[in-house]
């Protein structure tokens, strides 16, 4: 009997294996499964989601009634070159503040209101199409603020910062004007017949560019009046509340995983 009994479960496992040999495998109902179940678990914690990401949203729009809102002024300037390449007396003229760029003055500028004026907030950056031209950026607490900071910074940058490279740009202004002099009476003196007229139409308007520069000398010339924004250009809300928003999503999509796998686990071990 023991015999026989062996033979009909052998019997039993081999029809058994060729029915499953028959029956065709769903490689994707396991994936189905597996997402159903996941998102049933979603639905069954969805208070647990709602919960964290209505906070999170809720502290962002908080936050961005809390913090100080800060306003934008802003005014483009480009570096004066009051000496051309005009020839005097078989020379010609160089700039004699060739090495002056945007760069340094960002660099002048930025470092001395981080030692200085560390209350106001200023950035210098340079236009890509023109590296002429640069652009000073200063922040407030509103928009007469941003505005009356820009103001200030404006008057230390020609007063104080470039103070003693304007000096020498003034001595170098004036040594050409006086090479003007000399020469335009060389001309004279000489009584030429032949003399280029051009030639001293541009020294004339050189040298009356160059003493009207001397009257009212600066390195940098603003050439747009201060522009200021009314809108606060931080913080923003709605960034700051879609950013909350998506966290917090995240965020209760993992607790609420979590949560039912520890459930899962102490059911299991229990």
């Amino acid at each position: 009997m023991g015999k026989e009994a062996e033979f009909q479960v052998e019997e039993g496992i081999i029809k058994a294996m060729k029915r499953n040999e028959d029956k065709p495998i769903d490689i994707y109902e396991e994936d189905e499964i597996d997402i159903f179940e996941l998102l049933q678990v979603l639905y069954n914690k969805r208070w647990i989601i709602l919960s964290i990401t209505s906070v999170f949203t809720a502290g962002a729009l908080v936050l961005s009634l809390i913090l100080p809102k800060k306003y934008k002024a802003e005014v483009f300037f480009e570096i004066v070159q009051p000496i051309h390449s005009t020839a005097v007396d078989g020379r010609s003229a160089i700039p004699v503040f060739n090495t002056l760029s945007i760069a340094s003055v960002k660099s002048a500028v930025e470092s001395y209101f981080r030692s200085k004026e560390k209350e106001l907030e200023v950035n210098v950056t340079q236009n890509r199409r023109d590296n002429r031209i640069g652009k000073v950026e200063v922040y407030g607490r509103s928009p007469e603020e941003a505005k009356k900071n820009l103001e200030k910074v404006v008057n230390i940058v020609n007063s104080e910062l470039l103070r003693n490279k304007l000096e020498d740009v003034k001595i170098e202004v004036l040594l050409r004007v006086r090479s003007i002099d000399f020469v335009l009476k060389e001309l004279k003196s000489m009584r030429m017949s032949i003399i280029d007229p051009m030639y001293l139409a541009d020294l004339h308007t050189e040298k009356e560019r160059l003493e009207a520069w001397l009257k009212e000398p600066k390195l940098i010339e603003f050439t747009t009046s201060i522009i200021v924004y009314d809108r606060p250009v931080s913080p923003k809300p709605l960034l700051l509340t879609a950013v909350a928003l998506v966290s917090g999503l995240f965020l209760g999509i993992f607790v609420a995983l979590f949560k039912h796998a520890w459930e899962e686990r102490k059911k299991s071990t229990a």
